[in-house]
Order: structure tokens, then C-alpha cells, then sequence
């Protein structure tokens, strides 16, 4: 909970006017409760409380549809994309008549459990059989124009030119593409990380980090002023032997840690 939302004061159900109390019942399905907290003044916790004493309840698929930037569809929309996606209706005129994103027409055809007939599938893949000779005679022009023109007059990507100062692109749609990539790659990070310690095998070839910047520290400190050395193939392990000044309390700490100090022969 924010900063703000633990100043504000709650109250309880018998100070709210009866105005507040059914314009929070009518829009608690289907709105946030930040949203009715601002309306009303009041913090989050107190909405959750007025909906546990009058029993309302929060309409899942509404909101996950607000949340992504989709609208909540009434019975007969919900009947006209029944009978327009299973038959031969484009998705683009879909699209448009109910007025909602491909993300939430994915998410309602599968909560619908809706599936294309057999003929559309037939006709898709009689288009992408079509898109493969389109590749092809792209492919043909594309060999002409470079054995045909300087490489400053080829179209597309301008060499000397920064990316954003590139036909098509701008510096807020770079810096986009920038931050979506960054974001997507952390989540592969994060995912990897998972099945590492869920004991399951890599699905890509990201190199994970096995260990924390404080456990490096403390292996290349126990190396450079003690001659301890480390274990090939074991991250977690650091080795000593006669030569090694070992410490009883630099090897407490590293303990503490997760690392284990091992004698040269048993690694």
C-alpha cells in the first residue's frame, strides 16, 4: 500500500451516506478499488472491508478486459462474436464492430472455447502458400536493386545515419523498442533463473549467473589474500590446501554465505 493511501483515514459503514454506499456496490464489480477509494476518500483496506460486510463481489473477466485496454462486451456482443468467428467473418471486421484489441478477442475466444471452421483454416493456409511466392519474387527484387545500386540509394536502413534518424522511425518509437526489449529479456532472465532452481533444464541459451555479487566478492577475496583457490565446474565451492593461510573467520563468513570450503582432495 502507497504512502498516500495509508494517510487517509478509513471509516466505518454506517458514515457513508447512502449516495456513496450504492455508487460503490454499482461500480465494485467492474472498477478498481483505488478508483472508488479516490471517489470516496478513503483508503483501499476500506473498500475491501464495505465489500466483505455487504457481500459484493468483483467481476474477474471485466476487469482483466479494463486492465487490457479492452471494454466489457454485453450478451449480444458476446452471441454476434459466437456466430461471426465461427463462421467466415475477417477478424479485422471483428475487430472493429465490437471495438476491443487482438489480445482480448484471443482471451475471450478461449474463454468462449470458440474455434474457426475447417474451410477458414483451408483458406488461411491457401494465403500463407500465396505469401511464399510473394517472398520469393521480394527476394528477386532484392538481388536486382543491389547489383543495380549504390548502397545509399538501396531503400530501408540508411548507413551514417543514427536509428531513430531512419525512414519510418522516430526517437520515441526507438526508445519503445528499447524498453520492450529490456523488459522481456529480464522476464527470460527471471524464468530461467526458476526452472535452475526448480531443478528443470534451460529452454534458452541465456548464461545465468549462479552467484550473487557478494559470494564473488568473498571467492576472490579468499583467493587474493589467502591462496585459496577455486573448484572447476562447482560455483559454490572454494578449495584449500597446504599452502593456503585459511581463516577461521573468513571461512565462517563465507559459510554464512552458502559457499563451502573444502580441502583440495575432496573436491
Amino acid at each position: 500500500m502507497s504512502k498516500e493511501n495509508r494517510k487517509k483515514k478509513g471509516r466505518a459503514y454506517y458514515e457513508f451516506t447512502q449516495e456513496e454506499l450504492a455508487y460503490a456496490a454499482e461500480a465494485y464489480p467492474t472498477t478498481f478499488n483505488k478508483e472508488i477509494a479516490a471517489r470516496l476518500g478513503i483508503c483501499e483496506e476500506s473498500v475491501c472491508r464495505l465489500a466483505k460486510r455487504f457481500g459484493w463481489k468483483k467481476n474477474l473477466s471485466a476487469v482483466y478486459s479494463i486492465l487490457h485496454g479492452g471494454k466489457l462486451l454485453s450478451d449480444e456482443e458476446k452471441e454476434w462474436l459466437k456466430e461471426a468467428y465461427t463462421g467466415m467473418t475477417e477478424t479485422s471486421e471483428i475487430l472493429g464492430r465490437l471495438g476491443i484489441s487482438l489480445t482480448q478477442l484471443r482471451s475471450l475466444v478461449v474463454r468462449l472455447g470458440l474455434k474457426r471452421p475447417k474451410e477458414r483454416i483451408r483458406e488461411n493456409g491457401r494465403k500463407a502458400g500465396g505469401r511464399k511466392k510473394n517472398k520469393a519474387g521480394i527476394i528477386a527484387r532484392w538481388r536486382k536493386i543491389r547489383e543495380t545500386l549504390p548502397r545509399e540509394e538501396w531503400p530501408g536502413y540508411k548507413p551514417g545515419k543514427k536509428p531513430w534518424e531512419q525512414a519510418g522511425m522516430t526517437k520515441e518509437k526507438y526508445d519503445n523498442g528499447l524498453l520492450k526489449k529490456s523488459i522481456t529479456l529480464k522476464r527470460l532472465y527471471k524464468m530461467e533463473h526458476f526452472r535452475v532452481s526448480s531443478g528443470k533444464p534451460q529452454q534458452t541459451r541465456l548464461r545465468l549467473k549462479q552467484l550473487s555479487k557478494r559470494q564473488r566478492l568473498m571467492k576472490y577475496r579468499m583467493a587474493r589474500r589467502c591462496d585459496y583457490f577455486y573448484a572447476k565446474g562447482e560455483p559454490l565451492v572454494i578449495c584449500y590446501d597446504e599452502q593456503t593461510k585459511r581463516l577461521g573467520e573468513l571461512e565462517q563468513e563465507a559459510a554464512a554465505m552458502g559457499l563451502q570450503v573444502l580441502p583440495a582432495d575432496e573436491d
